[in-house]
């Protein structure tokens, strides 16, 4: 027998939930599914919160709906989340924290008092946050926009407004699977 690696496995399950879907798709509806729901939001959701729940975000908005709409998304995928209202809280509370606290930051680009960008770059000056995965997440989606978002030192980019399937990908993109023995699947 044979253990693969968590990120086929989870590969597999992706490919097993498009297979349902198009399944489901011929032949009716799937019960137990929130009303508008499709199986692959059903399915990526339950994935997410398999893989990596409890999991420690540090969402940077200033927007009160923007938070409310990512605080619903992330806690539904079972994920803990401060909120920094802009960059220089987001700094504070980095600082507070002990090194490997964050998962992940979300940084919006545009914020009084610090923006994302400058965040950014501020973060990355500490050795201790170097790894550290950092995503903007804004409504500016020009090239120019997510240029200068990498070469401010963030990894990825979601853009507003903001799907559960593209956030979940960026979140397992970036966050590895918390039990990786709970992720094995044997192959026979």
């Amino acid at each position: 027998m044979e253990l693969l690696s968590a990120p086929f496995f989870l590969a597999f399950s992706v490919l097993r939930i498009i297979f349902k879907e198009i399944r489901l798709a011929v032949v009716g509806e799937s019960p137990g599914l929130k009303s508008g729901e499709s199986v692959v939001e059903s399915e990526i959701m339950m994935l997410v919160r398999r893989a990596i729940a409890g999991a420690k975000i540090l969402l940077v908005e200033d927007n009160p709906v923007n938070q409310e709409v990512a605080l619903f998304i992330l806690e539904d995928f079972g994920l803990h989340v401060d909120v920094a209202e802009n960059g220089s809280l987001a700094l504070a509370r980095l600082q507070a924290a002990a090194p490997g606290y964050y998962d992940l930051i979300f940084m919006d680009m545009q914020m009084p008092v610090m923006d994302g960008l400058t965040a950014t770059r501020e973060i990355r000056k500490n050795p201790d946050f170097g790894k550290l995965p950092i995503v903007a997440m804004t409504a500016n989606v020009t090239p120019e926009d997510r240029q200068g978002c990498f070469q401010s030192g963030m990894n990825d980019f979601v853009s507003k407004p903001i799907f559960p399937e593209e956030l979940a990908k960026v979140l397992l993109r970036w966050i590895p699977p918390r039990a990786a023995g709970d992720l094995a699947w044997e192959a026979t």
